[in-house]
C-alpha cells in the first residue's frame, strides 16, 4: 500500500457559521480528468487538495477533537487493508483520543472490513489502495455533547482478481455520518458514529435505522399532486445525444463538498438535492440526460424545487419514461451496458425499480462503471447490487454512441383549419388516420398545430384513440368527434 493522505477539511473555528463562510468563500475547482488522474492518491489530491484555505490539516495543527476525527477516520481507511496495521493502537486511544464503546466501534469496523472483502468478492475485483477525506458538514451542540456530521469520501484503486496492479482503475463513494461527541478531563471522545454505506459495500452502523422507502413516498406524493403517470406528449427525438456530455456532467456533480453545500465539482446547486424527500438518484441522472442533450417537455422535466415531473424524479416511472426514448432492456449483460445511458435496479422482493445510476464508461477490463447519487458512487462497476437484484437499462444510443433514434422527418406545418384533417386536404380520411398512427410511433415530431388538429377526443394528446375515431368518422359510424371545435 502506498503512504496515504489522510485529510480532514473544516475550517479552524468550531462554529457552523464560521465553517459555512470558510467553504463559501473559494473559488470553484474543477473536477479531475478520470483519462490523467491515474490512482487514489492523485484523485484525492485533485479533488480535495487546496479547496479550503489551510483546510487539510496535520496531526499538528488540529484542534483536540479534530485529531481525533482524524485518527478514526484514518482506522476506518485500514479497513481496505487484508491485514490492517495498529488499528488496536488506534482503537486505544490516547490522552485526547479516547472511544467511549470501544467494542462497539471496533465491532463496526470489523464487520466493515469483512464487507469490503465481500464486495471485492462480488465485483470480481481485488483493492491495491485508498485514500479517504473527511469534510465536516455541520457542527452543532446538543446539551453537553457535539453532534459532527461528517461527509466521509473515499478512493480506491482495484484490478480484477488476477490482475495486475499496473492497470488499476479508481472507485470512489460518499458516506454520511452523524457523529456524537463529548468533552471529557483529558479530552474527547466518541460515543457514537451513525451511517450507511448503501449497497457497494452493504455496511452500516450497528445504531443505524432503516428508513422506510422514501421513493415511495415522493412518487405518491406527486399522483396526489395531481399526475398522471401514463402522460405522453409530443415526441422529440434523441438525435443529438452525447454521451460523452452526459458521462462528463456526471462526473464533475457525483459528490457533496463541505457543510452540505454544492460548490465546485459537487451537487449542481440549479437544481434541489432530493435526498430528503426521497431521494437524489433519479433527479441525478436526469440531469445527467439533459446535460447529454435530451429536451425536457412537459412529461418529463425539472423547473423548480416544486415543479418536477415523476418521470424526472422516480425510479419507477423514469424507466417507462426513457424506454420510450430507446431500447429497454430487462436484465441486460454487460455488453448491453453503453456510455450515457441509464441503468436500474430492482431489489428482490420489490415491486417497483428503486434505484437509477448512470453509465459513465468503461473500466480497464471493459466492465461497464456507473455514478449515482444516494449513496455517491464514482466509476462503481455497475452490478454492485446484492444477489437477487433485478437489473435494467435503456439504450439512448448505439454501442458506437449514436443517436438510437433517426431524426424525426419533418412535418409541413398545416393550416389546421379542419379538425382531424393531418394532411391538409381539408377532408378526414384515412390518410389523417395514418399520419396520427405514424407520429405516435415517433416517425416524425408533431407540431404544436398538429396537436391541436389530431386530438379529436379532447384529451390533450394525439395517439391510437385519435387515429380509430378518425376511422371510424371515415365509414359514418360516428358523425362528429368529441371535440366540435378546436
Amino acid at each position: 500500500m502506498k503512504k496515504r493522505m489522510i485529510s480532514i477539511v473544516t475550517a479552524a473555528a468550531l462554529t457552523f457559521s464560521t465553517l459555512s463562510a470558510a467553504f463559501g468563500s473559494q473559488e470553484p475547482v474543477p473536477s479531475p480528468d478520470p483519462d490523467t488522474a491515474e490512482n487514489s492518491v492523485s484523485m484525492t489530491e485533485e479533488w480535495f487538495s487546496g479547496r479550503v484555505a489551510d483546510g487539510i490539516l496535520s496531526d499538528e495543527t488540529v484542534d483536540p477533537w479534530q485529531l481525533m476525527l482524524k485518527a478514526y477516520a484514518d482506522s476506518r481507511e485500514k479497513a481496505f487493508e487484508k491485514e490492517p496495521e495498529n488499528r488496536e493502537a488506534i482503537f486505544a486511544g490516547g490522552p485526547q483520543i479516547q472511544l467511549l464503546d470501544t467494542d462497539l466501534l471496533k465491532g463496526d469496523e470489523d464487520k466493515r472490513q469483512q464487507c469490503i472483502r465481500e464486495m471485492e468478492s462480488r465485483l470480481g475485483i481485488r483493492i491495491t489502495d485508498a485514500e479517504t477525506t473527511a469534510l465536516i458538514q455541520n457542527v452543532s451542540q446538543q446539551g453537553e455533547q457535539t453532534a459532527v456530521d461528517l461527509y466521509e469520501w473515499t478512493f480506491f484503486d482495484y484490478v480484477d482478481e488476477n490482475g495486475d496492479e499496473s492497470t488499476a482503475d479508481v472507485s470512489g463513494y460518499g458516506v454520511d455520518h452523524r457523529i456524537l461527541l463529548e468533552k471529557t478531563d483529558s479530552g474527547y471522545r466518541i460515543l457514537s458514529d451513525t451511517y450507511n454505506e448503501g449497497e457497494l459495500t452493504g455496511m452500516a452502523s450497528s445504531d443505524y435505522v432503516e428508513e422506510p422507502d422514501q421513493e415511495e413516498v415522493l412518487a405518491a406524493a406527486l399522483e396526489e399532486d395531481g399526475e398522471a403517470a401514463n402522460r405522453e406528449s409530443a415526441y422529440e427525438a434523441v438525435s443529438g445525444y452525447s454521451p460523452d456530455k452526459a458521462a462528463a456532467y456526471a462526473d464533475k456533480w457525483v459528490a457533496k463538498d463541505g457543510n452540505g453545500k454544492v460548490t465546485a465539482g459537487k451537487y449542481n446547486p440549479a437544481y434541489m438535492n432530493m435526498n430528503s424527500i426521497g431521494g437524489d438518484c433519479t433527479n441525478y441522472v436526469s440531469q445527467c440526460i439533459y446535460a447529454g442533450g435530451m429536451a425536457m417537455n412537459n412529461t418529463w422535466f425539472y423547473k423548480s424545487p416544486s415543479n418536477f415531473s415523476g418521470e424526472w424524479s422516480t425510479s419507477r416511472r423514469h424507466y417507462p419514461y426513457m424506454s420510450s426514448r430507446g431500447k429497454g432492456i430487462k436484465n441486460p449483460k454487460a455488453a448491453d451496458i453503453w456510455k450515457g445511458c441509464p441503468v436500474y435496479y430492482q431489489s428482490e422482493g420489490n415491486a417497483n425499480i428503486s434505484h437509477t445510476t448512470i453509465c459513465v464508461g468503461n473500466d480497464a477490463s471493459g466492465v461497464p462503471v456507473i455514478n449515482s447519487h444516494n449513496n455517491d458512487y464514482y466509476h462503481v462497476r455497475w452490478n454492485y447490487w446484492k444477489s437477487g437484484t433485478t437489473y435494467y437499462t435503456v439504450q439512448l444510443t448505439d454501442k458506437n454512441g449514436q443517436s438510437s433514434a433517426p431524426a424525426p422527418t419533418k412535418r409541413p406545418v398545416i393550416s389546421g383549419e379542419v379538425l382531424g384533417d393531418m394532411n391538409d386536404d381539408k377532408t378526414v380520411g384515412v390518410m389523417d388516420a395514418i399520419l396520427v398512427l405514424q407520429g405516435t410511433v415517433k416517425l416524425f415530431a408533431f407540431t404544436s398545430v398538429d396537436l391541436k388538429t389530431g386530438d379529436v377526443n379532447g384529451d390533450g394528446t394525439v395517439n391510437v384513440l385519435d387515429a380509430i375515431l378518425i376511422l371510424k368518422k371515415c365509414v359514418f359510424l360516428i358523425n362528429e368527434f368529441p371535440v366540435k371545435t378546436k
